[in-house]
């Protein structure tokens, strides 16, 4: 359904004008947080006998806050509804005409056949300046183990590396789906003549004769997170960005995008403070780099109680870049060519070799107080747009990131 009702809205999105003036996912909140952020600037009335009921003895309350997440709200001008009801019917998407842009400041909810009102408020009320959240905290330090290890175990700490999940093939993962659907799919995970899933950077076009696409990628750090807050942020960054660096952008770093994804044990002590800290983090390297963060999402009580004691996950920001491909037959994928030219090795990160965090201490059970850290942004601003620019002179032959397992 969901599917359905985007295509929808992409038959409005792709035609020669379009009619959609403004455009709002129902979220949590339902109707109540999708259709008043669509009108917040202006007002609107919305008839609650149009909006879809599928069990007749819910209360008004419960019809207007319930959580619809297949369903999308959009403003668009009386005379162009028809246009879009054609087009959702082609798409086997129900639509519903559910109320109007009143001008008069206010949000209500009216039954036109009961002249029930079960929400009638001023938008100042709605949308006001909110009081100022106070949160208090404190800073925990703590020690994590640092590992033991032996040079001369080498091979035995190799094979136990390569075991864990994070490390080893996915092909679990990707050979029991179809990677191709819809035929858009430009780039997908497997490489190479073995269709080994390596690739970090996903590239749908835009079309199915063109050149232009989306290229998507991901990153995150828990652990380096546990050690250090900002430096388990500015590694979560970095890594979306060197996993999106292989596909050539149309304005190379200024292309991207990045949305930022929290989860976080809050209320529990220093786990506060420590978000403070990853978040601030995150905003400066930003905007040192000279890219936004326009969206994400939050999910701050990642606690779990049991009978003998509680469990709180690690605080995490997933990172998810985004930037418009303007040459998807150039992606450089990491598979080595014969003759391919030299191998090199960039510190993308000008820090020192540090193991806080990595596969390797996860396979001899610890942590590590120490975590590798991204020390100048400037460098990975130059060095993002100089490996963009030899890509798109055809000079890089293959190319992979390194992360906590690899190099």
């Amino acid at each position: 359904m969901q599917k359905r009702a985007a295509n929808a809205v992409r038959g409005m999105v792709e035609s020669d004008e379009n009619f959609i003036v403004s455009i709002h996912d129902h979220g949590a909140g339902g109707h109540l947080n999708c259709l008043s952020e669509l009108v917040e600037d202006t007002g609107g009335k919305i008839d609650l006998d149009k909006l879809p009921v599928g069990d007749p003895t819910l209360s008004a309350k419960e019809i207007i806050g319930n959580e619809s997440q297949e369903r999308m709200g959009l403003v668009i001008a009386k005379k162009h509804t028809e246009t879009l009801q054609k087009i959702a019917e082609r798409e086997r998407s129900p639509m519903y005409t559910v109320g109007e842009v009143t001008g008069n400041n206010r949000f209500t909810f009216e039954s036109k056949t009961t002249g029930e009102k079960p929400m009638d408020l001023a938008l100042e009320d709605m949308f006001g300046s909110s009081p100022k959240t106070i949160m208090t905290d404190k800073t925990v330090i703590r020690k994590y183990k640092n590992p033991r290890y032996k040079t001369k175990n080498l091979k035995i700490y190799l094979e136990q590396v390569l075991q864990l999940e994070a490390v080893a093939c996915k092909d679990w993962l990707t050979n029991k789906v179809d990677r191709c659907v819809g035929g858009k799919v430009a780039k997908q995970q497997c490489v190479g003549p073995l269709q080994i899933p390596l690739n970090n950077v996903g590239v749908m076009a835009l079309d199915y004769n063109g050149k232009e696409g989306v290229a998507t990628s991901i990153g995150h750090a828990p652990i380096s997170a546990l050690i250090n807050p900002e430096a388990g942020s500015r590694n979560a960054i970095t890594e979306s960005l060197t996993n999106i660096i292989w596909a050539p952008l149309k304005d190379n770093l200024s292309s991207i995008s990045l949305s930022a994804n929290w989860m976080w044990p809050c209320k529990n002590e220093g786990e506060d403070a420590r978000l403070y800290k990853a978040v601030k983090a995150v905003s400066e390297f930003s905007v040192d780099l000279g890219i936004n963060v326009p969206t994400g999402k939050d999910s701050l009580s990642m606690k779990q109680k049991y009978p003998d004691g509680d469990v709180i996950s690690p605080g995490t920001v997933i990172i998810s870049a985004a930037g418009n491909c303007n040459e998807i037959s150039k992606v450089v994928e990491p598979v080595l060519k014969v003759d391919g030219g030299n191998i090199y090795y960039i510190n993308i990160s000008q820090d020192e070799y540090k193991l806080g965090g990595s596969s390797f201490n996860q396979a001899l059970n610890a942590i590590g107080n120490e975590t590798p850290d991204v020390t100048n942004s400037s460098y990975v601003k130059k060095t993002f747009n100089a490996i963009q620019n030899l890509i798109k002179a055809d000079k890089i032959k293959a190319g992979h990131d390194i992360a906590s397992a690899d190099l």
